[in-house]
């Protein structure tokens, strides 16, 4: 029974090696009619060669959650979504190495990650620098039918990989419209993302001596550490503006009008403080230990927190640590925690387990590869120039397993 499993084996993969051996590489090419009947080539083998190994690695921004630190990105070589948390520690860079601020990497930019062993712990995000980026653009035709996006007059390809961003929202590329102004990423001749920015305004801060070191809120998804009289490009539209620190806070409401400036005096939202937060921190009935920047608090009770950003861990036997930062703005709030269980360890021993059987099924294979080589061997004569191919090809298949 086993010998039939085996010369099984052995007649698909000498037929896959036929194939092999017998089939050439071709070059398609996709040829793309532009409106006014001249042709533009588009190499497919161009395309894919333009993502090489290294660029397998590049991802996407898909979301950029300040308030949790948490980053969303999509994975281009596997096309799924990764969620990935961040700290203070981690590293953000633009192409060049240079450090920048984790609020600038938007919705749509191409990057490059990596994180700490064994953890979901982003240690660097860094602009890759093998991606081209256009900003400002205006001047666009698309072309759905053939998958053909022109900017400035040089024509791009694009697959359904492409993602397309209007602010902070994924959207499709039916919405872009003739007066829109875009961000574009890819590699090649192949696009990987458009971003729609339209206009910008800028939002500068007066009087921000209070608020130095806390936390500017915008409609409370994006948030920027304050520092001496900052300024910020904002896509135009209105804003929910939030400041807080050291117990000192308000909230306001403001428009950013394209190529223009908003200036907000920070004074006016000061108001008299200290301001504290009745702040509970549900975690039903688990007996779970709450800390707010290193100190233990009580849970399922209220607890009066100090208006700005602040550090919360909640501890309990058998759940991972909940660990996030949190914005306190308001008189009273609720935070309803549900911990995650640990997982069991037994994962790391089915994990070799499973590496064991690969190996065995691996000896299997080449110990019946090896069985058809002496058996070709022993019969073939000396005119037979198609089996000493079959021999060679064979024998090359064993040593790349083995390791030879």
């Amino acid at each position: 029974m086993i010998r039939k499993y085996r010369n099984g084996i052995l007649f698909c993969l000498l037929a896959t090696l036929l194939l092999a051996v017998g089939c050439g590489q071709s070059s398609q090419v996709d040829t793309e009619i532009t409106p006014g009947g001249e042709k533009d080539e588009i190499s497919t083998q161009e395309v894919a060669e333009s993502l090489t190994d290294e660029d397998a690695k590049l991802y996407i921004v898909a979301g950029n959650d300040t308030a949790q630190g948490m980053m969303t990105f999509y994975n281009i070589s596997t096309g799924c979504q990764e969620q990935y948390a961040y700290t203070d520690g981690t590293f953000f860079r633009d192409k060049y190495g240079d450090m920048e601020p984790v609020s600038s990497f938007l919705p749509g930019m191409v990057v490059t990650l990596s994180c700490r062993e064994r953890s979901i712990i982003l240690d660097q995000v860094q602009l890759s620098s093998e991606a081209w980026l256009y900003e400002d653009v205006q001047e666009f035709e698309l072309d759905p039918e053939k998958h053909i996006m022109e900017i400035a007059g040089e024509k791009y390809s694009y697959d359904g990989g492409l993602k397309v961003y209007s602010g902070e929202e994924s959207v499709t590329l039916q919405a872009l419209t003739a007066g829109d102004i875009l961000r574009v990423q890819g590699v090649g001749r192949k696009l990987l993302s458009v971003s729609v920015t339209t206009g910008q305004g800028v939002l500068a801060l007066s009087n921000t001596g209070v608020f130095e070191g806390g936390w500017l809120s915008l409609n409370h998804n994006r948030y920027y550490r304050i520092t001496a009289n900052m300024k910020l490009d904002l896509p135009e539209g209105d804003y929910e503006l939030t400041v807080a620190n050291d117990g000192y806070g308000d909230t306001t409401d403001i428009t950013i009008s394209r190529d223009e400036e908003t200036v907000v005096d920070l004074d006016t939202l000061k108001g008299e403080g200290p301001k504290y937060c009745n702040l509970t921190f549900a975690v039903g009935d688990l007996e779970a230990s709450v800390y707010v920047d290193g100190q233990e608090v009580a849970a399922n009770e209220p607890v009066s927190i100090k208006y700005g950003i602040h550090r919360v861990e909640i501890d309990a036997e058998g759940y991972d640590v909940w660990s996030k930062r949190l914005y306190v703005n308001s008189a009273e709030a609720t935070i309803e925690v549900a911990l995650e269980e640990e997982q069991p360890e037994e994962e790391a021993t089915e994990t070799v387990e499973e590496s064991t059987e690969t190996n065995q099924a691996d000896t299997a294979v080449t110990d019946a590869l090896q069985e058809i080589i002496d058996t070709l061997k022993e019969s073939k004569t000396s005119e037979s120039s198609l089996t000493d191919s079959y021999l060679s090809n064979l024998s090359d298949v064993v040593d790349a397993l083995t390791g030879n």
